[in-house]
């Protein structure tokens, strides 16, 4: 069986009443020497887009009410060989001494990132098996999609989760001997909120959950086709980072001089059995 593995180091849906903020997230797409985009491959990053800006409609303000958030990143594609990663998220930074780093742009100047996703250009739609395999429909269930292949899709909506959180690459108060981080703080004994939400993650990886039908577990089958973003996945991001959620949210606030640097990312790796 094949599966792929992945680890971790480091528009919005507008809705009738009282929420009318946005999360909006933009991408560009970035052709190299490894790689250049068409209408389907990008189709396919765009639709992982829709389907979490659709869930998530901003941020908690501090007031009860929401704000709009703008997330950017660029897509490109790298050769990382056959049986290499499938894809990768990184997020190198720069932030102000006493900053709150969080996914989107800072309003307030106090820190900058760099979000990138590459996709693996050594197999993709070519007719081979276990390659990386960007559906034209991508909005369907994607039930055409090759038993031997990784769906794409799936691989573009596991990164996006990263980028948008789970991951400790994001802190309050940097550099400050309070510095704390508003995600892996909340893990304790690899378990998320415990008491609360009660998430068991992956031994020693605070990046992903430990429950293989969720879209944010270390590893997917081939075989086990196309996995959607679960409202479990979306209220531990709530708890940690304040996002307000289209569907039911557990609301909670989140609150000049030298720079620190901090980088952080993720590989998708393929591992066969």
């Amino acid at each position: 069986m094949n599966w792929l593995r992945c680890c971790s180091p480091f528009v919005g849906l507008l809705i009738a009443g009282a929420l009318q903020a946005a999360m909006t997230i933009d991408v560009v797409f970035t052709d190299t020497a490894d790689g250049s985009w068409d209408a389907v491959t990008r189709g396919v990053v765009n639709q992982a887009i829709a389907d979490w800006e659709n869930e998530i409609v901003g941020i908690d303000d501090g007031f009860g009410g929401v704000a709009s958030i703008n997330v950017q990143f660029e897509a490109e594609f790298f050769n990382f060989g056959n049986g290499g990663p499938l894809g990768m998220w990184s997020g190198p930074l720069s932030a102000s001494v006493g900053s709150n780093i969080r996914p989107w742009e800072a309003t307030d100047a106090s820190y900058t990132i760099a979000h990138t996703i590459r996709f693996n250009s050594s197999s993709i739609n070519s007719g081979a098996t276990n390659e990386l395999w960007f559906d034209a429909t991508p909005a369907d269930d994607g039930s055409d999609k090759a038993f031997s292949d990784w769906d794409a899709l799936t691989v573009a909506r596991h990164e996006i989760g990263h980028m948008l959180g789970f991951s400790s690459a994001y802190a309050d108060d940097v550099g400050l001997p309070s510095q704390s981080n508003p995600w892996s703080d909340k893990i304790i004994g690899d378990v998320f909120d415990p008491g609360g939400l009660n998430v068991a993650m992956e031994p020693g990886d605070v990046a992903h959950v430990l429950d293989d039908s969720l879209l944010m577990d270390t590893s997917l089958s081939n075989a086990e086709g196309r996995i959607d973003i679960s409202m479990l996945e979306l209220n531990m991001l709530a708890s940690a980072y304040g996002y307000k959620l289209a569907a039911t949210a557990i609301p909670e606030p989140t609150g000049f001089v030298a720079l620190v640097t901090i980088a952080g990312g993720l590989v998708c790796r393929r591992r066969r059995r």
